[in-house]
Order: C-alpha cells, then sequence, then structure tokens
C-alpha cells in the first residue's frame, strides 16, 4: 500500500526468536516483509535467524510501549529474507539444542559451578551458543 504524500515506510521491524525472545531491526533495504517471513538478521558476531512478528507503524507504537527509541543507531539490521540453507542450518543447530543443555548441565555439576543452565540458543549461522543461567540456590 502507497503511503501519502512523501512519507517513507518505517523501517524497523519486530522479529521472534527462540522462547519468544522478540527485538527490533531495521530494514534499511526497504524489501517489503511481511509478518511470517523468516529472515537472517545482524547480530553482535555473524547473524541469526529469526521470524517478523510486526511491521509497519504497529512496530513504532510497539517501540514506544517497550521504551526503544526507533532514532537510535545501534539497532542491527536485516540482511535478507532467509535462505533455504539458511533455513537448514538453523534447524539442524536447534535441533542439537537438549543435547548440548544436558551435556552441558553435567560438565556443570561435575565441576561443582554454582549455576542453572536454563537454556541453550544457537545464533543462526551456527558458530554461536549462548547459554542462559541463573545461579543455582543453597
Amino acid at each position: 500500500m502507497k503511503l501519502p504524500g512523501d512519507q517513507k515506510p518505517f523501517d524497523m521491524v519486530e522479529v521472534r526468536f527462540k522462547n519468544s525472545r522478540k527485538e527490533f531491526y531495521r530494514n534499511t533495504e526497504n524489501m517489503p516483509l511481511q509478518v511470517g517471513d523468516v529472515v537472517a538478521t545482524q547480530a553482535k558476531s555473524g547473524h541469526d535467524i529469526g521470524m517478523v512478528t510486526l511491521t509497519g507503524e504497529l512496530v513504532r507504537i510497539q517501540m514506544k510501549k517497550k521504551k526503544s527509541d526507533p532514532e537510535d543507531q545501534t539497532h542491527f539490521k536485516i540482511y535478507r529474507k532467509a535462505s533455504s540453507r539458511d533455513i537448514e542450518v538453523w534447524e539442524k543447530c536447534r535441533d542439537r539444542e537438549e543435547e548440548i543443555k544436558k551435556r552441558s548441565r553435567e560438565i556443570a555439576i561435575s565441576l561443582g559451578l554454582q549455576m542453572k543452565i536454563s537454556d541453550v540458543e544457537f545464533q543462526g549461522d551456527g558458530p554461536r551458543l549462548p547459554f542462559t543461567t541463573r545461579r543455582r540456590s543453597g
């Protein structure tokens, strides 16, 4: 749908990852994205794969609600719609997460670490595996 006058489309998109984690990304290439599109996004190192959950002016409203500044230039970018190869690598990594979480818990216990590993999540391109931990009580 064409916007009135010289108005440009809002260039921010909301993307969802594992466990309902959502973040805002800049659509610098003005790709025609729709809710449900799987996209490759910029990450701290490499890229990640997620699903578009909001586009257009609804993102602006959500950003205001979450107190996220759309003018902040530190928001990461959407690189492209995910290719079949991107999705294949992502799915293979996701299939290994439970096994790795179990093994990581075993290692933490054997080392006597005071931590509880509650989740692991591969980054979309596979090389990074952030852990979600909590301090073990008592």
